[in-house]
């Protein structure tokens, strides 16, 4: 039996940086299938507040074990991990390091190549680095009761019991943070002592995209100003009527301003006036410039990283990777 890694073309950068438009590039170049690593797009009707890829064509994968190239289809590229939840469950990223795993080895075997995809950065180190995560079932009354708490008071109970996830855990991912509480108490150890590193199941290339903060934040800006008029105020609202404000998914940057300006103005979208439709793109661009420099800090942490500025900079790179046989250690 082969002991040969699989390879893996891991991509990572801040929201915004055009992380999906390089991997359906390289993946169109090199027979590449796409598995996002990201916390959000798992949820089902989340759509424009996540900046979710456009599907060609996509059925129902939620809960299902399958992860069969097609279930969510962008530009004639089977993507993986898209759609699989409902805003009211929850998606470990234990989780997500099982199905990741699973749909690499099922690329693998078809001939293609796996192409993860995202901007969760704890998803592509438990992946990358093989990182033994806890599986602690979800308690819901624990999670009820830090769904009425602010980001800021749950951020201080965890710097108490574990103050290295806490200082580097994304201050606004909700999720996260009520997760590695939930962890933490659960187990009786901190979130942080619980993830150690495994011998590495792949041979994997890491590319960042790295773009002058400038050009982000315009990149940035003028989606946010596409979102609030087409479709994101609506889309909040459904979330909002189905699923409640303390659905944890909806606590995200994106909606947890979205549903705050419905919340002070309920007619803001049946249509707002477009001075109230500035000040939110403003209210979502001051929120999301702070969360893609979190995730910049994040990533420059790794130096296995290359970092990359253009799609030109890119193809070199996975050429040179699928023609050696180097394995990261």
């Amino acid at each position: 039996m082969s002991d040969v890694k699989p390879k893996i073309v891991v991509i990572v950068g801040p929201t915004g940086s055009g992380k999906t438009d390089l991997a359906i590039v390289i993946a169109k170049e090199f027979g590449g299938e796409v598995i996002a690593a990201d916390s959000r797009t798992v949820y089902r009707g989340m759509d424009v507040g996540t900046a979710k890829p456009t599907a060609d064509s996509k059925q129902s994968t939620v809960n299902s074990q399958r992860s069969t190239a097609d279930g969510y289809v962008v530009r004639g590229i089977p993507h993986y991990l898209i759609d699989i939840r409902y805003p009211d469950e929850s998606y470990t990223v234990a989780e997500f390091k099982r199905d990741a795993e699973r749909c690499i080895g099922e690329i693998s075997g078809r001939g293609k190549l796996p192409i993860v995809v995202g901007g969760t950065g704890l998803y592509v180190q438990a992946l990358v680095e093989n990182l033994a995560i806890p599986s602690v079932v979800a308690n819901p009354k624990l999670r009820e009761s830090f769904g009425t708490k602010s980001n800021a008071v749950l951020v201080a109970l965890l710097r108490d019991l574990d103050p290295a996830t806490a200082d580097r855990i994304d201050p606004n991912n909700t999720r996260r943070i009520i997760r590695a509480l939930e962890v933490s108490i659960l187990s009786g150890a901190p979130f942080s002592t619980l993830r150690q590193k495994s011998p590495p199941l792949f041979t994997v290339l890491e590319i960042g995209i790295v773009l002058p903060r400038e050009e982000l934040y315009r990149r940035i800006d003028g989606r946010t100003a596409q979102w609030v008029r087409s479709g994101l105020i609506a889309e909040a609202c459904e979330l909002l009527a189905r699923y409640g404000p303390l659905c944890e998914p909806l606590r995200g940057v994106i909606y947890r301003q979205t549903i705050e300006a419905i919340q002070r103005n309920p007619h803001l979208g049946f249509p707002g006036t477009e001075a109230d439709l500035d000040r939110l793109a403003a209210s979502i661009n001051g929120a999301l410039h702070a969360y893609a420099r979190q995730q910049t800090s994040w990533f420059r942490r790794d130096k296995q990283i290359q970092s990359i500025a253009t799609t030109a900079d890119a193809l070199p790179l996975v050429r040179e990777f699928l023609r050696t046989n180097a394995s990261r250690e």
